[in-house]
């Protein structure tokens, strides 16, 4: 899941793990067909001249093409994006997504559309093939439009079938909002207070700790949502596993905060609770975040969603701030956090 600059879009309802979670096509127009069957029949984006490779295409301003270029490669358009100053419109989509086709033979034919898409990077994302790339963005109903900046942070996008004025709507709104995106995630910094009012799992004599408690200790903070399906996929394997590798060294603090900003009946203080009793953690767990109060930890450490690691050096220096760590490399910057404290400096 994906807050403002990695938010995912709207709202979502979790509908399970695994597969599930991209079985859910959002309807498009009445007169348009839903069912995976007849969606088989009809022209699929991977027969439609989509390029299946790498290559950027080059885009003037000269003379409209006469169908988008659309790249599928979600590294390179990022690259792309980056070089041009420019931002990417993603696409993600499924060949059995009968509103997904509708999309392909209505609005991205819209010659105002291709004309607009010339300022952006286009990017086709098969959710059935890229499984990761639409799990990192927390994708839940088809068609999701996405307009991300060449650091993948989402902008703003929708959900569901739009038609060629609801997505120039969408185009116009990401180019007045592209430009004044804040910076994400703390680093190389002190380390801010938590602010977090909501604790389970607190030692003894304990009613809340915060990040002066750890002082001398590298700290790994790991925030979750209760529905992220990344954060059970990714963050809690990766965080059970280093709980378990430096269970004896004393030197390494591990604290989980379920850092909320959408689903709030959902992602709830009991919600946390329980997926601390799921994962069976010994550790602090709190929580921060509802419909009321934007998550302090995710205003303070300006972290952009969920699964998010940030590890802390000895000196309460934020050394890493982003989404998930793989465990190896985890392991090896804590390592190195432990063996010296001015290794940046």
């Amino acid at each position: 899941m994906y807050e403002k600059g990695i938010l995912l879009i709207g709202a979502l309802v979790l509908l399970g793990g695994g597969a599930a979670l991209l079985s859910s096509c959002t309807d498009a127009p009445s007169n348009s067909h839903s069912s995976s069957s007849e969606a088989a029949d009809e022209k699929r984006p991977s027969d439609s001249g989509i390029p299946q490779n790498a290559s950027t295409p080059k885009r003037s301003d000269e003379a409209v093409p006469q169908e988008i270029a659309w790249l599928t490669d979600y590294d390179n358009a990022l690259q792309q994006a980056k070089k041009e100053g420019t931002l990417v419109v993603i696409d993600f989509f499924a060949t059995w997504c009968g509103p997904c086709q509708m999309m392909e033979r209505t609005t991205f034919v819209d010659e105002r559309v291709r004309r607009r898409m010339m300022k952006f990077v286009p990017l086709k994302i098969d959710v059935d093939r890229q499984r990761e790339i639409a799990a990192k963005y927390g994708i839940q109903s088809l068609p999701t439009t996405a307009v991300v900046g060449s650091d993948g942070n989402v902008i703003t996008g929708a959900m569901g079938y739009l038609d060629a004025d609801r997505l120039l709507e969408v185009l116009s709104r990401a180019k007045s909002k592209g430009q004044a995106q804040p910076e994400r995630g703390v680093l190389g910094k002190k380390a801010p207070s938590f602010g977090v009012r909501t604790w389970f799992n607190l030692p003894k004599g304990k009613d809340s700790v915060d990040i002066g408690d750890y002082e001398g200790k590298v700290v790994y903070l790991y925030g979750f949502q209760s529905w992220c399906p990344g954060c059970r996929k990714y963050g809690f394997p990766t965080l059970t596993k280093l709980i378990e590798h430096y269970e004896s060294n004393k030197e390494v603090a591990f604290i989980a905060v379920q850092t909320t900003f959408e689903g709030f009946s959902t992602n709830t203080p009991q919600s946390a609770k329980e997926t601390a009793e799921r994962y069976d953690l010994a550790i602090p767990v709190g929580h921060s975040g509802s419909s009321d109060e934007r998550s302090t930890v995710m205003q303070r450490y300006r972290t952009g969603g969920t699964p998010w690691t940030v590890i802390i050096d000895r000196k309460g220096t934020v050394r890493f701030n982003d989404f998930h760590i793989a465990p190896d490399d985890a392991v090896a910057l804590i390592d190195r956090l432990l063996e010296r404290t001015d290794i940046w400096r």
